[in-house]
Formats: C-alpha cells, structure tokens, sequence
C-alpha cells in the first residue's frame, strides 16, 4: 500500500485570505490547524484549518451602532 501524499494548498492563498476577512468581520478568530486530518479515498491527506463564530460574536459584529 502506498504511503499518502500531502496535498499542496500554496496556490490557494486568496482563498484562505478571504475566508479569514469574513470570518473576522464576523467576530470570528481562526481556531486552529489540524495536521493530516482528513484522508481522501486516494490516499491523499490534507491539513484542516477550523474558524468560529460563536453566536454572541456575530449579533455583536453585525449590530447597527446605536
């Protein structure tokens, strides 16, 4: 059985930065990498950023200034 590759996430670098725009406009913070966490069929492995908003942090980051 061959060993699993990791898959390149370099070009994606647009990508990861527009999510992380949103995700603080939205009151949320990035939680984390989790190396290898999800395993593909093909043997292929990538890494998993995870994001939060809790529900507090989006109501106060998309209130109308009184």
């Amino acid at each position: 059985m061959p060993l699993p590759r990791n898959a390149s996430v370099a070009g994606r670098r647009f990508s990861i930065r527009a999510i992380e725009k949103h995700i603080e406009h939205h009151g949320g913070r990035r939680e984390g990498l989790f190396r290898n966490d999800i395993v593909y069929r093909d043997g292929t492995v990538v890494d998993e950023v995870r994001y939060t908003v809790s529900q507090a942090e989006y109501r106060e980051a998309i209130a109308e200034p009184s």
